[in-house]
């Protein structure tokens, strides 16, 4: 049986809005992943700086080891 053209609008248009909710979602995944690693990097480099440096920036040893034991995707 042939394929209607009201039929293959109906299949695009369903396309065009499922597109997208994928891009949202590809999209807010980036971003997510962006936030997780400078919070990795952010961590790492906390709990490698010397005792000099960690008073430049206000703080003490142990918070920053506090700071640097969290898991990256905690805030």
């Amino acid at each position: 049986m042939p394929v209607k053209s009201s039929e293959l609008l109906a299949l695009d248009l369903g396309a065009q809005n499922r597109l997208p909710v994928l891009a949202d979602v590809l999209v807010r995944f980036a971003r997510l992943t962006v936030v997780w690693t400078h919070r990795a990097r952010t961590r790492r480099s906390l709990a490698q700086m010397d005792e000099t440096r960690l008073a430049d920036i206000g703080i003490t040893r142990e918070m920053a080891l506090i700071e640097a034991a969290k898991p990256f995707w905690r805030a």
